[in-house]
């Protein structure tokens, strides 16, 4: 954190303390109640009645007992509110420390596009003490320079090492690239824990956590009944941001390709809750489950349309050892097909030749 005047202080504690007490942090709220309540006896704490008739006894002991009132009332207040400061504070300083293990990660893979990370999606003591952002793949048109780049990744088991390090407990992650890559980092994803999805609207360009109502979006299956074709190969084709038009697909896969389609229509974005991406993920992970299962399967092939946070949380789904290969497809809208897709293979990706 930089060198700040005490003012920039105090007004970061501040804003700090709006946030906590803005999200129900039992201790915060609890301290501010206390607070309150303390400083709203004030008053009453501190007037006294000062009798001043010495010469009666019986009033001059009235005064006596009516001070020792006082000043036990005082140190009681005085200590409600040191204990409500000191609750505030232990949550203020419980946010900074849990602030310095919160890691930042945006994957920017295209070539003609200028990604930061959106600072304005975290806290405030987040924003001062949250480690740097790192930043993955290559922003080149060169498809083997961006697999060269992912490969390199990969191998040094660079967001183990220089990610989530030292003890992360929260890592929050988003970005854009075309969707074969998000898968491959998905996959680097898939032992991590603690992620926190944002994703850019269509609509206005700005950057959002998925922490929206959940509308349980679900997939739907058209036919599950299918078999792979001569090679081994069975697709798997999921319209969710745009649709996913058969007769697109790869003339070797098009009789053997599972339609998926997902309640409520297509529409971008579609998905803002994060447990509901998880749901959807798990979903289509059991059905790649089963697939990788049968003797006959030898690679799937995946065809689909839906966000950048929905894909990263589907490449976190893929087992080693246990999936047969993806081959992930990238559709060109110029030209109305799928021109290349990337093999997904333990913790490489290579590029295969044109679907067609």
């Amino acid at each position: 954190m930089q060198q700040s005047s005490w003012w920039e202080k105090v007004k970061f504690l501040i804003n700090v303390y709006k946030e906590l007490k803005k999200a129900s942090r039992p201790r915060t709220v609890i301290g501010f109640r206390i607070l309150a309540i303390s400083i709203s006896c004030l008053p009453f704490v501190s007037w006294g009645i000062i009798m001043g008739f010495d010469q009666i006894p019986l009033l001059n002991e009235i005064e006596i007992a009516q001070n020792q009132m006082t000043l036990w009332s005082a140190l009681l207040n005085s200590i409600a509110f040191i204990f409500g400061i000191g609750l505030i504070l232990y949550d203020i300083h419980l946010e900074k420390n849990q602030s310095r293990k919160v890691a930042r990660l945006i994957i920017n893979g295209l070539p003609n596009m200028q990604l930061n990370f959106p600072d304005n999606i975290l806290n405030t003591a987040e924003k001062f003490l949250a480690r740097e952002p790192v930043m993955l793949s290559a922003k080149s048109e060169n498809l083997d320079a961006q697999v060269d780049m992912y490969n390199a990744e990969s191998k040094v088991n660079l967001i183990s090492r220089f990610v989530t390090h030292e003890g992360c407990q929260k890592l929050y992650v988003g970005g854009l690239a075309r969707i074969p890559f998000l898968i491959g980092y998905g996959a680097m994803l898939r032992n991590i824990s603690g992620l926190s999805y944002f994703d850019k609207l269509h609509g206005n360009g700005g950057w959002r956590l998925l922490d929206d109502e959940d509308f349980k979006i679900e997939l739907v299956y058209r036919d599950e009944a299918l078999s792979p074709n001569q090679k081994g190969e069975i697709g798997i084709a999921l319209g969710m941001s745009t649709e996913v038009l058969f007769e697109q697909l790869p003339d070797a896969l098009k009789n053997h390709t599972i339609f998926i389609d997902t309640t409520g229509g297509v529409e971008r974005n579609k998905v803002l809750n994060q447990e509901n991406l998880h749901r959807l993920s798990k979903t289509l992970a059991e059905k790649i489950d089963s697939l990788s299962s049968k003797s006959d399967v030898k690679s799937i092939h995946l065809f689909l349309s839906i966000q950048s946070t929905l894909a990263i949380e589907i490449g976190r789904r893929y087992q080693e050892g246990t999936h047969k290969d993806w081959v992930i497809y990238n559709y060109d809208a110029k030209q109305h097909c799928y021109p290349w897709s990337l093999r997904l293979s333990g913790s490489s990706l290579t590029v295969e030749s044109s679907a067609d």
